[in-house]
């Protein structure tokens, strides 16, 4: 899977959407994945917005909808 982003992005885009890392934590009931902030990042509202608006489009079947839809 890929996401194409503009060069023209500010830097604190790329920060934000890089926030946040997947580690693997022991529970009392096995392993499992979850995802934490890295050390010294504060923001994460890019990344937050990205995933809301890739549920919307799995939601909506926006890669479905022919040009009429978009019309």
């Amino acid at each position: 899977r890929m996401v194409h982003l503009s060069a023209d992005l500010e830097p604190e885009f790329f920060a934000q959407m890089t926030a946040e890392v997947r580690v693997q934590k022991k529970t009392a009931r096995g392993n499992r994945f979850v995802w934490v902030k890295r050390k010294g990042q504060a923001r994460n509202e890019q990344f937050d917005m990205a995933v809301y608006v890739l549920w919307l489009v799995e939601k909506l079947r926006i890669g479905t909808w022919r040009q009429r839809l978009w019309d």
